[in-house]
């Protein structure tokens, strides 16, 4: 008895310290991004930077799979004490924890299955408020006594004050580059090189298979972005994904042609608000498709 007391001890002791590690210690900080020391252990590999969002769902599984292995654990101790229980008390313990353990299983999965069954996405750890798409062809409407495309003025991006009329960089789309990291196609350029603010040391836009390097139009649309949330909300973004070369991003991404970015706002200003300005801003440059997602928005000329 007193094994299987420590024993029950030992196993609640480790599942409430795996609760307090995976999910106390980082919502205190849950705005950041979070470097996985071990990403083998939820299916990732290499070195990789996750949201909370995404880290929450990951840990949300991996607790799944412990109460999974708990239950089977108790079901077998159960069973080991009914079957060389030599008292009747001992297999009537036994038999309690087996049926507990079983309840236990059942209710986790059922739960779950219940509420994929409804809607994948409830099972999806999202903390963001908003998640809006729009296919665009044009930006907001101009504003009063003007009309057309205006381009800002080239030596001073910053002037449009968030006024500009619809496309203020770019016209529509642009022509598909999925060549950007050949250093000879003159259609792309460095996003770092053309004035846009790149995050340094995010696997993002850093990783293998990544580059900052976009084509022309979007890089000069990408700065126009960032220069006019800075000048008009002091709001200071960061470029998290450029283009890429079939990694990072699900099929037919934008990103893997040389005309999408991800912007994202600096320091602890990634709320709702804040993504939602820079999505007006993106569609005011003039990108086709605009996705406000956790923590960055989406822009793309496609």
């Amino acid at each position: 008895m007193r094994v299987q007391l420590l024993l029950t001890r030992v196993i609640t002791f480790t599942t409430i310290l795996i609760l307090v590690g995976l999910f106390l210690i980082p919502t205190m900080s849950w705005a950041q991004n979070y470097t996985l020391l071990e990403p083998t252990a939820v299916g990732l590999s290499g070195e990789t930077q996750i949201d909370f969002s995404d880290y929450a769902k990951r840990a949300f599984d991996v607790f799944l799979g412990l109460v999974v292995l708990i239950s089977v654990l108790m079901i077998v101790v159960g069973g080991l004490e009914y079957i060389f229980g030599a008292a009747v008390a001992t297999k009537t313990t036994g038999q309690r924890r087996v049926y507990a353990a079983v309840g236990g299983l059942v209710l986790a999965l059922t739960s779950w299955l219940i509420l994929y069954t409804i809607n994948p996405d409830l099972v999806n750890i999202n903390f963001s408020l908003d998640r809006v798409g729009q296919s665009m062809n044009s930006g907001p409407s101009a504003p009063t006594g003007t009309s057309g495309t205006t381009r800002p003025d080239s030596q001073n991006p910053g002037t449009g004050n968030g006024n500009a009329g619809p496309g203020a960089v770019l016209s529509g789309s642009v022509p598909a580059q999925s060549d950007c990291h050949e250093a000879s196609n003159t259609e792309c350029v460095s996003l770092n090189e053309a004035g846009a603010t790149v995050a340094n040391g995010y696997s993002g836009i850093n990783g293998p298979g990544r580059t900052d390097r976009v084509h022309r139009d979007v890089a000069e649309a990408t700065v126009w972005v960032q220069q006019n949330l800075n000048s008009d909300h002091n709001l200071s973004t960061q470029i998290t994904a450029a283009h890429t070369e079939g990694v990072g991003h699900s099929a037919g991404s934008e990103h893997y042609e040389g005309r999408a970015v991800d912007i994202q706002p600096t320091g602890g200003n990634v709320t709702s608000s804040n993504l939602n300005i820079i999505a007006d801003y993106c569609r005011q440059a003039g990108f086709t498709y605009v996705l406000v997602e956790n923590r960055h928005v989406h822009c793309d000329a496609r």
